[in-house]
């Protein structure tokens, strides 16, 4: 493991591109360093014949950051190569009263019957200590949080990002797929119970995610919702495993589940519409798509993640805002969920 965090030390001090993540529930690390990079114009164009490798992609279409791939084997035709200007993301953190404004215009949103759920996004900056070894707080992570899916990559376009997330967003291999609804948070204990806001917004993922499958499609199995455990936080979750005829695309499948009412809300478009008009923050790769493509793909929603600036670290959180959302609950899942990597970030040695 010393070896392991001293590479990514040593490739951070280069600024050269890599990638290294532990999947969840799984002792291998991987790392992937030979210097190259592809960028992506369309997450359409994602496909398990063509692409073996890493992918990190934005919340949204309309970002100016690229979907960037880092293929697991030198690619010269296609590939990029180049050092890392690894420069400040500009960045807004909302104060408490700005929060509550913002939380209280999606409210209005919400009542007006024209949207069921919205998801509400902030950050937080903190100065970042030059001596921070980035590649030990990656250790400290994958020993910490053995259930989540653990990464930290440095390109061109991307900058670094570190995270660790609890949500799959799609796994299998071509006509074989699983998914995953995962809402509501609360701290985790042996005994966890779910209030109506909770279940409610675990309801509207659910429902999503069952039309979007019946589209392209038809559910094998439904297993849940049940309570997750994700570090210190629970979740609600339901396992969805479904098939696809050969012709439906990795790409495809992506389009119609990203960005999904856990990050975004819905009616998808309409949700996606009111969230860039009015939420402050510039989420860039927060709540966007990480994980590997090849003959398993394995992707998750970018969650629990973090912009590590040369300067500042900018943490991200979100929450899912219905009707009966207060500020001070909504605030403090945002706190929590920021814990995960403030726990390793403040406490690096």
């Amino acid at each position: 493991m010393l070896n392991i965090a001293h590479e990514i030390d040593k490739h951070i001090a280069n600024k050269t591109p890599f990638v290294v993540y532990r999947m969840p529930y799984e002792k291998d690390v991987h790392f992937v360093n030979n210097g190259n990079f592809e960028i992506i114009n369309d997450l359409s164009l994602l496909d398990i014949e063509k692409h073996n490798g890493f992918v990190i992609s934005p919340f949204t279409e309309k970002s100016s950051l690229p979907i960037v791939f880092i293929p697991n084997e030198k690619q010269n035709d296609t590939s990029q190569h180049t050092t890392v200007t690894n420069h400040v993301s500009p960045t807004h953190d909302m104060s408490f009263d700005e929060y509550t404004d913002v939380l209280q215009q999606y409210k209005t949103a919400l009542t007006s019957g024209h949207i069921d759920k919205l998801v509400l996004s902030r950050s937080a900056t903190t100065t970042r200590d030059k001596n921070t070894s980035l590649g030990t707080i990656f250790i400290k992570a994958i020993t910490q949080y053995p259930r989540m899916m653990v990464y930290l990559c440095q390109t061109p376009p991307t900058g670094i990002w570190i995270g660790c997330s609890p949500e799959i967003l799609l796994e299998g291999s071509k006509g074989c797929w699983q998914t995953v609804a995962l809402a509501g948070t609360q701290p985790y204990s042996d005994n966890v119970s779910w209030d109506n806001k909770n279940t409610n917004e675990q309801h509207y993922v659910e429902m999503f995610i069952e039309n979007t499958i019946s589209q392209i499609g038809r559910i094998v199995d439904k297993q849940g919702p049940y309570t997750s455990r994700a570090g210190h936080l629970a979740h609600l979750r339901t396992d969805y495993f479904f098939s696809t005829p050969d012709n439906v695309s990795l790409g495809s499948i992506i389009k119609r589940l990203h960005p999904t009412p856990a990050v975004c809300g819905l009616p998808q478009k309409e949700a996606l519409s009111l969230i860039e008009n009015i939420e402050p923050t510039d989420r860039q790769y927060y709540s966007g798509i990480v994980g590997i493509i090849g003959k398993k793909s394995r992707l998750f929603v970018n969650l629990r993640c973090a912009k590590v600036n040369d300067t500042d670290i900018i943490c991200y959180a979100g929450g899912g805002i219905m009707p009966t959302s207060e500020p001070d609950s909504e605030w403090w899942e945002t706190e929590a969920k920021m814990a995960t990597l403030k726990s390793l970030l403040n406490h690096e040695q």
